[in-house]
This record gives structure tokens, C-alpha cells and sequence, in this order.
């Protein structure tokens, strides 16, 4: 019993010791987030542009925003019950064809993933 306590205890400390390697840093998260302003805003109740504001992302479902006319695809993603989790947002920010295939945004994605901590981080602030 002793050992399995032990050992359980060894790999909640891998794990959190992998987690703090991936420290999130809100702050530098929102000067990631300058390449974003081309199409978003980071305001609510501001005018959308090409792309909805994503103040208040965080934890809302996609595809949701009054103010803003979403394609066919983030409609889709709607319908399926896509919530804007940090894992929906990391998987999004890596490859935004991943969990809304086919929608328009034109983005490349962030292909490393402290940078798209740190974006989820700042996001997450933004109300």
C-alpha cells in the first residue's frame, strides 16, 4: 500500500512539475495577441471587424456573439457545443482547422506551445 502511495505520489509530481514548464504569463500572452488586432477586437461592445472580439472567449461557447455574423462552419461548431475551453482554445490557436474545420480565418497557427499558454492566459483576463 505504501509503495503504490509512493509511486502515485512520483507521478502527480512529474506531472506537475510538466505543467509549471508550460507557465502561462497573462502579460506576455497580450503581446502575442498583437498579431490578433488585424481581424479582432479585445474589447466587448466594440465593432467587430473581420473577426468577432474576443473579449470574454474564455469559457463561452463558439460561435455565440450577437454582434457578429459567424460562417458556416462556426455555426456547425455551435451546434456541436464547442466551448472555448484552454484546451479548445490551445487546439485552435495550433491549427484553427482542428476544432472548426473548414471555417475562414486565415490564420497559420502558433506552433509553439508556451506561446499559446501564454495567449490562453491573457485571453482568459479579458472580460
Amino acid at each position: 500500500m505504501r509503495a503504490i502511495q509512493l509511486t502515485l505520489a512520483a507521478v502527480a509530481m512529474t506531472l506537475a512539475g510538466s505543467v509549471a514548464a508550460i507557465a502561462q504569463d497573462a502579460a506576455r500572452g497580450k503581446t502575442l495577441t498583437d498579431q490578433c488586432l488585424a481581424c479582432h477586437t479585445l474589447t466587448a461592445g466594440e465593432d467587430p471587424g473581420p473577426g468577432p472580439t474576443l473579449a470574454g472567449i474564455a469559457g463561452a461557447k463558439a460561435g455565440t456573439r450577437p454582434d457578429f455574423e459567424y460562417s458556416d462552419a462556426f455555426q456547425a461548431a455551435n451546434a456541436r457545443g464547442l466551448i472555448w475551453t484552454d484546451a479548445a482554445l490551445n487546439r485552435f490557436l495550433a491549427n484553427s482547422q482542428t476544432d472548426v474545420p473548414r471555417n475562414k480565418m486565415a490564420f497559420p497557427g502558433i506552433s509553439s506551445e508556451a506561446d499559446r499558454a501564454d495567449i490562453v492566459a491573457y485571453l482568459k483576463t479579458l472580460k
